[in-house]
């Protein structure tokens, strides 16, 4: 039974293991995303002001 147990620890743990890994990537690719919403909102402030 004890070994049981510390099976469903270990998968436990490599699930959280890669859940971390998904989060990680999912935070990453966010901050893409809001890179280049910035740099899109600066290039159309830039348009409207200068007309360029």
């Amino acid at each position: 039974q004890l070994e049981q147990a510390e099976q469903t620890f270990t998968k436990h743990i490599q699930q959280l293991k890669t859940i971390q890994t998904k989060r990680e990537y999912l935070e990453n690719e966010f901050l893409k995303l809001k890179e280049q919403l910035e740099t899109a909102a600066i290039q159309l402030t830039n348009f409207q002001t200068d007309g360029l």
